[in-house]
């Protein structure tokens, strides 16, 4: 049998594809960077919100099932000329646990963004592990004097141009909603999922506590 990963766009008119989706998420990071996960919660609001691109919208499978996922938003960067650069903003983005170390989220993130090079996107400002994220070519956003809304440079604000040149200084603007995180845990009752124990004080945990929060005031 073989171990070739496939990626495909997901199927956002199957419901039974898209539960697996939202499942598979909820797995990754429960417990990871936070006691308990919103990103599954995030991906779920992402379906019926305007900001979010279906055509970026990719799934990993290995032996015909869901190995991973990627979803994606409409994001800017605002000039002080008052002009935009459209960019976007992958998140989340998830491997399944048992198959984490092999390369599927990479393969996911180059899959998509060719795509989104395709769609005409210049660039993609994400927040995440520099560590990582600096491997695929990601560098914080601050090298190209790019701050967030509060204008702070952020150590997990990351930037990867796609169109080369295409980012100049200004503040970056994400979706509205990644701050609708709130009701995570209601929903997963309402549901009627399995709910796990919450863990605080993990190692990963405290890890992106520290890194989330590294920044500096733009002067």
């Amino acid at each position: 049998m073989s171990d070739a990963v496939v990626v495909r766009r997901v199927d956002a008119g199957n419901p039974k594809e898209q539960n697996a989706m939202i499942d598979l998420t909820r797995r990754a990071f429960f417990n990871h960077f936070q006691p308990g996960a919103d990103e599954h919660y995030l991906l779920h609001l992402l379906q019926s919100h305007p900001d979010h691109i279906p055509d970026l919208y990719f799934a990993a499978f290995l032996h015909n099932e869901p190995a991973g996922c990627i979803a994606f938003t409409r994001s800017s960067v605002s000039h002080d000329d008052g002009t935009l650069t459209e960019t976007c903003t992958f998140g989340p983005v998830c491997t399944r646990p048992d198959l984490q170390g092999r390369g599927i989220a990479r393969k996911l993130i180059s899959h998509s963004l060719d795509a989104a090079s395709e769609m005409g996107f210049k660039a993609c400002i994400i927040f995440g592990d520099p560590r990582f994220y600096g491997r695929l070519g990601f560098r914080c956003a601050e090298r190209y004097d790019i701050a967030d809304e509060d204008g702070y440079f952020k150590v997990a604000m990351l930037a990867r141009e796609i169109q080369p040149g295409s980012l100049r200084a200004g503040t970056f603007r994400q979706s509205a909603v990644s701050r609708s995180m709130e009701r995570a845990e209601e929903w997963d009752r309402e549901r009627g999922v399995e709910m796990w124990d919450k863990v605080e004080g993990r190692p990963s945990q405290l890890d992106f506590q520290r890194i989330s929060t590294l920044c500096y005031k733009r002067t």
